[in-house]
């Protein structure tokens, strides 16, 4: 089924709404105010009507800015399972926006090449534990705060919070003792 501008926004509409009611706490502020704060600046019905509507394919769209027929500047994609509300470069997530999933999951952070990239990005899973991490390439990297431990797989591999901050603590130490080795053997030097 197809859509038309006005039904594509009545989507966007409800599903924002759903992301409002989660109304879970950030590193900073609740997901549901960082939410309002983009629905106030680009996601209010006045913008959403100036903005370029085009179909995807059946169920599939983007509703946003567009320079030479590419998605640039603040737009909104949906297709059957995930919609993405934020900041385009070149026809890829780039920069700040929000990624919600059809099975409740939700990031709210930052872009770089269409993946998850960013220090206190915001990530809901579907069982409501709701993360605040650093992302680098769609991998959390580190995990500042966690309502409970939890489990996540990218491409096939799985990880564990618990586990997470102990691998980058563990990288932390060796580099340590790597720079006080590379110190100490130039001291040697100079003092030779």
């Amino acid at each position: 089924m197809f859509m038309n501008k006005e039904k594509a926004i009545n989507k966007i509409d409800r599903i924002l709404r759903q992301v409002l009611r989660m109304n879970l706490k950030s590193c900073c502020k609740s997901l549901s105010e960082c939410v309002q704060d983009d629905i106030d600046i680009y996601l209010n019905p006045e913008r959403l009507n100036e903005y370029d509507y085009v179909e995807l394919g059946e169920n599939k769209f983007y509703l946003g800015e567009l320079v030479e027929g590419k998605r640039e500047g603040y737009g909104v994609s949906f297709d059957q399972n995930h919609l993405y509300a934020g900041q385009w470069s070149n026809n890829k997530k780039e920069g700040f926006g929000l990624y919600y999933m059809s099975d409740g999951t939700c990031y709210y952070g930052g872009f770089v090449e269409g993946l998850f990239y960013g220090k206190n990005s915001l990530f809901v899973t579907r069982d409501g534990v709701e993360i605040c991490a650093d992302f680098i390439e769609d991998i959390i990297v580190y995990v500042r705060h966690s309502s409970d431990s939890f489990t996540y797989t990218h491409e096939g591999k799985r990880y564990d919070s618990r586990d997470i901050n102990k691998t980058r603590e563990g990288c932390l130490i060796l580099l340590l003792f790597a720079a006080l080795a590379f110190y100490l053997i130039r001291l040697i030097v100079l003092l030779l």
